[in-house]
């Protein structure tokens, strides 16, 4: 597809096996979707949601929330008026289950996978793709993905800003207290550190049906540079919009993919549908159904009376 942005050169790359997390992020789950007690929203007369009001039952439809052009730093999660919701699900994961460190950097007109660069430590050990000189040290860089020694360990450096702009990064990475610190290059700023994996994702599920877009629909807020740096692993990143603001769609898992945009530098907004493959087509399909997702407050939350769960990560770094 001529619109697919590939990240890379011409090594043969194995295939990617993505962070276990983030199978229960970027799909929507049937099993969990159709669980029993499955609820959604209630709505006072003007639309608004009603804190401690009675969810209705699971084939009634989200009631309309208001549209904020800029985001509300009270948002908490992301709903789809009018489509049938089958429940929602909020996972929090400990502090030690949260995976190495990260840091985000981005150029000034960057955004979510977009411009931008993620850094992680610890990571494995990588020997994929070619050599290439860090500083006084050797590491392999492979498409988007640069890796090297330091402090003992390993660090990563994942973006699209392209190989010199990685070694740049890499070279000015120190880490304190075991986690990383960058200096950042010239043209580039830190915009976030944080654990590589969600403190908490808030996801609402749907059974969704229109004449592009059929079958269970996930929508949600994720905190954490590894949902960044696991997009960027896709190899392959469409670029679009979703009402107005920069976003993104990537195949982070099998033959799916999420199409996510960014709400501020440590908060990211995603969709997903089950099955649709990532073509310009389904791409533009979902995005139109974005547009139609609303950002919802702690009370509006708390009324779908989601089911909370600890967030079990089982990270893998190497992705």
């Amino acid at each position: 597809m001529s619109e697919l942005l590939s990240h890379g050169g011409d090594d043969e790359r194995p295939p990617w096996r993505p962070p276990r997390w983030l199978l229960s992020v970027a799909v929507v789950v049937v099993v969990g979707a159709l669980v029993a007690g499955a609820s959604v929203l209630a709505a006072g007369h003007d639309g608004r949601v009603r804190p401690g009001a009675t969810p209705a039952s699971a084939t009634s439809p989200t009631p309309d929330l208001p549209f904020f052009e800029v985001p509300p730093s009270d948002a908490v999660a992301l709903l789809l008026p009018g489509a049938r919701m089958l429940g929602t699900i909020e996972r929090r994961a400990p502090r030690k289950d949260q995976g190495p460190w990260t840091v985000t950097l981005r150029q000034p007109d960057g955004s979510f996978a977009r411009h931008s660069a993620v850094v992680t430590f610890p990571v494995d050990e990588s020997a994929v793709g070619h050599t290439i000189r860090v500083g006084a040290v050797e590491g392999h860089v492979d498409g988007p993905t640069l890796t090297w020694p330091i402090a003992g360990r390993h660090a990563r450096v994942r973006g699209d800003l392209g190989t010199p702009a990685l070694v740049a990064i890499a070279e000015l990475t120190t880490t304190r207290g075991g986690r990383p610190v960058v200096r950042p290059p010239s043209g580039l700023r830190v915009v976030a550190s944080g654990p590589y994996g969600p403190t908490k994702i808030t996801e609402a599920r749907y059974g969704f049906h229109d004449d592009e877009v059929s079958g269970l629909v996930s929508t949600g807020l994720i905190t954490g540079g590894g949902f960044e740096d696991a997009v960027y692993a896709g190899y392959a990143i469409y670029p679009t919009t979703v009402r107005g603001r920069s976003a993104v769609a990537s195949p982070v898992y099998g033959g799916n993919f999420v199409l996510a945009w960014e709400l501020r530098p440590d908060v990211v907004a995603y969709i997903a549908d089950s099955g649709m493959p990532l073509t310009s087509e389904t791409v533009d399909a979902l995005r139109r159904v974005a547009g139609r997702t609303r950002l919802a407050d702690a009370a509006s939350w708390r009324a779908t009376r989601p089911t909370v769960r600890d967030q079990v990560t089982g990270f893998d770094p190497m992705g």
